[in-house]
């Protein structure tokens, strides 16, 4: 027992010693043990510490701590610095590679961190701790808070009210934090820009650079306003559960480019939304190019993946299909030979596009009425016609439609990589003529064509019901390879009794013919000077409105047809 008082009467001896000393005072000048330092230090015991002290290096601490992180243990451990101290003042606390200040007074608390900036004020009751937040800024995302906070540190629950502010955005916040899983939601946000915040949001999450171009730099406005934000974080294991976020807003005077190389349409408004990843875009009476896009929207999916991430482009109009149109695609290198001229067009057109790697894939239905359109570089008159894109696939199911000297029933299969691809249908009416006399006449004949377009003229080769080859472009052609083929569908050759030969006509307005006839046989009364029957040549005929003139290769037989009257000049 003496031995027992012999340990405990100088330890309560130095008890009491230490306490005396605390309720005068103590100042010590520097504290130096090894990495651990402290200068000007100052403890007092009152009812409660006082504590100061000008510089603390503190060892084997590490900067790369959150702000997230950071506040956790702050809530957690705040209620012991009201029961503890009456006033803490630490100018310069030193981890490594940062640098702390924290201030406590008369319940006014301030922390200044690399990660943290707090300012407030707290009272410890027998419900838990209210603060009221004059400055909540987490530095390492650039966002600000103020507003009132309460805690029940039993149960480790803590939430705020109040507002925010990063960047260019403002509102109101709500944050619920039970243990390490806070949950929070932003409501009335409003912004002139989201370059800065979206910039920070891709430095945090990894957001494609594309993505980030679409949300602020391909799609801008006048005003951004966020009706609601939904989230939640672990602070524990820095999960920010990412695809579990929700939002939806509006903007005004709204400006999409549907590629950096293109001009922009531009929107009235447009609704977004965000929900499982994907950010959904409509847009409120958008035009481009002076056409109407009502029912046109957008969809950037899979934002927060680092693959799979993409765009869905939906396009609607009920304007021409022009090269205005075609330009959308051709700027992401899909060329369509459609060019509508006349007439009236329904349309949707969507493009999905995959930005790493970029591959895009075009879909699209037009319906064409009336009108002309360029198909491939050459004019058609159109009935109707139903346009089908898909991928690098063109269809078109066409009534109706041809030339002005052909109409027919058609269905077009083109493969947009080869520019070319097969005709099928039936030739309604065919009626090449000049004058009164009839060149070329079919009607409800089946035909079957291939069509290219992959060089500067389009090519169009009929292979039945005749080989017939015709060329599209500043000079149009039509070739006639056998002409006994045609000879059930010719009237002229008939009536010429031409059996064997081959014809070409070239022409820019189907008006004005440039004909060549090449070793054709024929029947005539005509014998030559040696006796022998005049039954084979080549000819040159030029045919215009007036008429028509025709020169033999060898000299033997000229025409003129003008006037109702045919001129015969033969030689030999």
């Amino acid at each position: 027992m003496k031995k027992i008082w012999r340990i405990l009467i100088p330890a309560v001896l130095i008890f009491v010693i230490f306490i005396a000393v605390l309720k005068h005072g103590v100042e010590i000048e520097n504290i130096d043990a090894g990495d651990f330092k402290i200068e000007q230090l100052y403890i007092k015991l009152d009812k409660k510490i006082i504590l100061r002290a000008k510089n603390i290096e503190i060892p084997k601490q590490s900067a790369k701590d959150s702000s997230e992180a950071a506040l956790l243990d702050l809530s957690k451990n705040i209620v012991w610095i009201d029961r503890l101290f009456d006033e803490i003042l630490l100018e310069r606390v030193k981890f490594l590679n940062s640098e702390s200040m924290l201030f406590y007074k008369d319940d006014v608390f301030y922390l200044d961190s690399p990660f943290l900036a707090v300012s407030s004020n707290f009272k410890d009751t027998d419900d838990g701790v209210t603060a009221n937040v004059y400055w909540l800024e987490f530095k390492d995302f650039n966002v600000s808070l103020s507003g009132v906070s309460k805690a029940d540190l039993r149960r480790q629950i803590y939430d705020f009210n109040g507002t925010f502010s990063s960047h260019e955005l403002n509102g109101n916040a709500t944050v619920n934090l039970k243990k390490s899983e806070l949950t929070y939601e932003l409501s009335d946000i409003n912004a002139t820009s989201l370059r800065g915040f979206m910039d920070e949001l891709g430095a945090k999450t990894g957001l494609d650079k594309e993505i980030k171009s679409w949300i602020y730099g391909y799609i801008t406005a006048d005003n951004y306003f966020v009706k609601s934000l939904r989230g939640k974080f672990n602070l524990g294991s820095q999960e920010p559960y990412l695809n579990e976020l929700s939002a939806q807003g509006f903007s005004k005077n709204v400006k999409v480019k549907f590629h950096e190389k293109l001009p922009a349409a531009t929107a009235e408004g447009v609704d977004v939304e965000l929900k499982k990843g994907s950010l959904f875009f409509t847009l409120k009476n958008p035009k481009w190019q002076g056409k109407n896009l009502n029912g046109s929207n957008l969809e950037i999916y899979k934002i927060f993946e680092e693959k799979g991430a993409g765009l869905t482009l939906n396009l609607q109009t009920s304007a021409l299909y022009d090269k205005s149109v075609n330009s959308i695609l051709k700027a992401y290198d899909i060329e369509v030979p459609i060019k509508q001229l006349s007439g009236k067009t329904d349309g949707k057109l969507a493009l999905d596009i995959k930005f790493d790697p970029l591959d895009v894939t075009a879909k699209g239905k037009f319906k064409i009425n009336g009108g002309q359109t360029l198909i491939a570089g050459a004019k058609f008159n159109v009935g109707t016609a139903d346009v089908e894109l898909a991928s690098k696939k063109l269809k078109i199911s066409a009534k109706n439609t041809g030339m002005d000297f052909f109409s027919a029933d058609a269905a077009v299969d083109l493969n947009l990589d080869k520019l070319a691809g097969d005709i099928n249908g039936t030739i309604n009416k065919l009626n090449l003529t000049f004058g009164k006399n009839e060149i070329l006449k079919l009607g409800a004949v089946p035909f079957a064509a291939k069509l290219d377009f992959s060089g500067k003229d389009t090519k169009l080769d009929i292979a039945s019901p005749a080989a017939v080859g015709l060329r599209f472009g500043a000079q149009n052609e039509i070739n006639l390879p056998g002409v006994k083929s045609l000879l059930p569908y010719s009237p002229l050759l008939k009536s010429l009794q031409i059996s064997e030969g081959g014809v070409n006509i070239k022409t820019k307005d189907f008006e004005n013919l440039s004909i060549e006839a090449n070793d054709v046989k024929f029947e005539t009364p005509l014998f030559k000077k040696d006796g022998s029957p005049y039954g084979a040549d080549s000819f040159a005929i030029d045919v215009n409105a007036k008429g028509a003139t025709g020169k033999s290769k060898s000299g033997g037989l000229n025409f003129k047809i003008a006037g109702g009257k045919t001129e015969l000049f033969i030689k030999e």
